[in-house]
């Protein structure tokens, strides 16, 4: 009875202390301890770097800042993850969710820049669809509404019969 839930990485065997990091730095992110949070984060990253454990602490980290008004502090953890040559997907989750806070920020300029990089660099990546909605609401914004327009209708093409081609279309 009740529920739990089950880590969705196996932590490789001699590498307990990478999980446990991984634990205090979500609990110390739950606590609102930041300082602590930020230090297990960091232990994690330098201890092991190039581990699915320590990017998704680096994306937490990142969404902590945002959530908590820290934007500057958001974007940079975000630009260390773009960084991430030897993983093109986690490279493009940083860009799009860089992108996302930036437009969020009414940095359009630097949220259209990263939003052209993306599609440059990942045409074909899961994320596109979302992407290309993304640029419709930053011409939307800057009231380019042809331009908004075929950014939303590429949206809606990539993604048929889904909650994105609906919000889309009605955009």
């Amino acid at each position: 009875p009740g529920s739990y839930s089950v880590a969705p990485y196996v932590i490789p065997k001699g590498m307990k202390t990478h999980g446990v990091n991984m634990i205090f730095s979500y609990f110390y992110y739950q606590l609102g301890k930041e300082k602590e949070a930020v230090q297990a984060t960091r232990l994690l990253a330098e201890k092991f770097h190039d581990t699915p454990l320590t990017v998704d602490a680096l994306f937490r980290l990142a969404k902590y800042y945002a959530e908590n008004g820290k934007k500057l502090k958001a974007r940079e953890e975000l630009q260390r993850l773009t960084g991430t040559e030897h993983y093109p997907k986690i490279r493009a989750r940083a860009l799009f969710e860089l992108a996302y806070l930036d437009f969020q920020s009414g940095n359009t300029a630097n949220a259209e820049k990263t939003v052209r990089q993306f599609i440059k660099d990942f045409p074909d990546n899961p994320l596109i669809a979302e992407v290309h909605y993304l640029q419709g609401d930053i011409l939307r914004s800057r009231q380019e509404f042809p331009a908004a327009v075929k950014e939303y209708e590429m949206a809606s093409k990539l993604r048929p019969g889904s909650l994105l081609e609906c919000s889309a279309l009605g955009s």
